[in-house]
């Protein structure tokens, strides 16, 4: 299978190039390249600490805790703007110059993490066409037997938050990428039945860059145990002595690259900070109570349709998180300030920009006037783009609620998958697509268990924010596993609702594609 073969379906007239996945797959890498070439790098998640990390990386030093507060973080996704800056520097260029130039680098570095991301999911998704039964509606056919790889693709675009966090220089896309990387990884060496050390060394050689992408990456390993327990169990001794020791000799080649690839610095934050966790926040107790109940569970359904930007519904986990995945709460995104008075103007952050804000109120009350009067000299679309976002949210319960249907039904399959993994006819039963919902599920459970561990033992400093929709962004991609899988099953059962719900998907894609491109714009130095 070349890498090109993932474009190809089998439709009415044999097997040929889908247009419609080569235009998805085009589509989504075209505005991820459009938004990292003119998204400002300065605009992000604790930008300055991130480039700092770059910054050290690029003098030949890893990171500390006087460079910034990411000094804990893998040094992966700053590679690529460490060696710009780096050379940059070498070729003459002003310091600032080669800083800016290496972080917009840092950012079109981004670009290749998602055609990664994106072909490894056209990649999971032929696998599965192939070992499913075929569409039996000639509505289905029509379409081409492409339909799960066009469902995940799909997905993609109604995620903003995927073009976002894409634009910034962090590691949750390398982490992303990397956990599809690693579920095709699995399921064609399980597939195939082909084990054996150098698959292993290649599958431990990316989970080990997960986990020098970013924390998150680490609760994905719990999926590899898995899948070798099922690849274990699924090669009986009687039909192959030598089966099992294969998978045994991949799982423990698999080990030993993680631990190369990825351990040393997990061991380098312990000798150096005393715990291989360190984080720039002391920790508090595993406990609940730790925040009011209101953090968990208040949904603050008024503003959530109406104003779902900062500081709206401060310190609200449900409605901050689902306006960080549809939207922009924090203001870093499409949710845009400029201060005039800078030479050819200045963006501010969501930060820097309620600052200013807090500084207006106080004049108003002090002016007795009863509305904030924005000064000639800022710039903002903070007064009209939050009813534009609260309708994105009101559109986003319709998404929102397939995708958790389709997540209901992974975990169904699943538990079975499971349940049979100890019977003896698990080899006879096997599924490929069953191995794959598990593996999500797996990493999903994982990942958002170890995500709401992260929460409630780290204090927010304002706000709540520590709860960002980036932090969960791998989960996100992997889900649109059963979203394809889901979306073929549609077609399968019910075609008139399937066409109907691919219209109003593709309307609420529309609707909501203003927040597919940032409106922080700035192109090189």
């Amino acid at each position: 299978m070349t890498i090109f073969s993932v474009f190809f379906a089998d439709g009415p007239d044999g097997r040929r190039c889908s247009w419609r996945l080569v235009a998805l797959f085009a589509l989504i890498n075209s505005l991820v390249l459009f938004n990292a070439i003119w998204h400002d790098p300065s605009i992000s998640y604790d930008a300055s600490a991130h480039l700092s990390n770059a910054l050290a990386l690029s003098e030949g030093r890893m990171p500390t805790s006087r460079d910034g507060v990411e000094f804990f973080s893998p040094p992966l996704p700053y590679l690529p703007a460490a060696m710009a800056m780096a050379v940059g520097r070498w070729m003459g260029a002003a310091p600032k110059e080669a800083f800016f130039n290496g972080a917009k680098v840092g950012q079109v570095g981004n670009v290749i993490w998602s055609l990664l991301l994106t072909w490894g999911l056209l990649s999971v998704g032929q696998r599965l066409e192939r070992r499913s039964p075929q569409p039996v509606s000639d509505a289905a056919l029509s379409w081409g037997d492409g339909q799960i790889r066009i469902g995940m693709l799909g997905l993609i675009l109604l995620l903003p938050v995927y073009f976002k966090t894409f634009a910034m220089i962090r590691g949750e896309p390398a982490v992303a990428a990397l956990a599809v990387l690693a579920v095709d990884q699995i399921l064609r060496s399980v597939d195939r039945g082909r084990y054996g050390i150098w698959r292993g060394l290649a599958l431990g050689v990316t989970l080990g860059l997960l986990a020098l992408g970013r924390q998150w990456g680490v609760l994905l390993l719990p999926a590899a145990v898995l899948a070798t327990w099922a690849a274990w169990r699924r090669e009986r001794p009687a039909a192959d002595p030598s089966a099992r020791r294969c998978v045994l000799a991949m799982a423990l080649a698999a080990t030993l690259a993680t631990a190369l690839v990825g351990g040393w610095f997990y061991v380098r934050l312990h000798q150096v900070y005393g715990s291989c966790t360190a984080f720039n926040r002391p920790l508090r107790s595993l406990a609940l109570a730790n925040h009011a109940p209101s953090f968990y569970l208040d949904p603050a359904w008024d503003e959530l349709l109406t104003t779902p930007v900062r500081p709206a519904f401060a310190m609200r986990m449900l409605p901050i998180m689902w306006s960080e995945i549809w939207g922009d709460y924090w203001g870093y995104w499409v949710v845009y300030s400029r201060d005039d008075r800078f030479p050819n103007g200045r963006y501010l952050d969501g930060i820097q920009f309620q600052d200013a804000l807090a500084v207006l109120r106080q004049q108003a009350t002090a002016n007795q006037s009863p509305t904030i009067v924005m000064p000639s000299w800022l710039h903002t679309n903070y007064l009209t783009m939050p009813a534009y976002l609260g309708t994105v949210n009101a559109l986003a319960v319709v998404p929102g609620a397939l995708l958790l249907t389709c997540f209901v039904m992974a975990c169904r399959r699943a538990g079975v998958f499971v349940r049979q993994s100890f019977c003896r006819s698990f080899a006879s039963s096997f599924s490929v697509a069953d191995l794959a919902m598990t593996l999500v599920v797996t990493m999903t459970l994982v990942t958002v268990a170890g995500y709401m561990v992260f929460l409630i033992r780290v204090p927010p400093e304002s706000e709540g924010d520590t709860i960002k929709a980036a932090y969960l962004l791998q989960v996100l991609v992997l889900l649109a596993i059963p979203w394809g899988i889901g979306w073929r099953q549609a077609w399968k059962i019910h075609p008139r609702f399937a066409r109907w719900l691919a219209v109003l998907i593709f309307m609420i894609t529309i609707h909501n594609a203003p927040l597919l491109v940032t409106r922080f714009l700035r192109f090189w130095y």
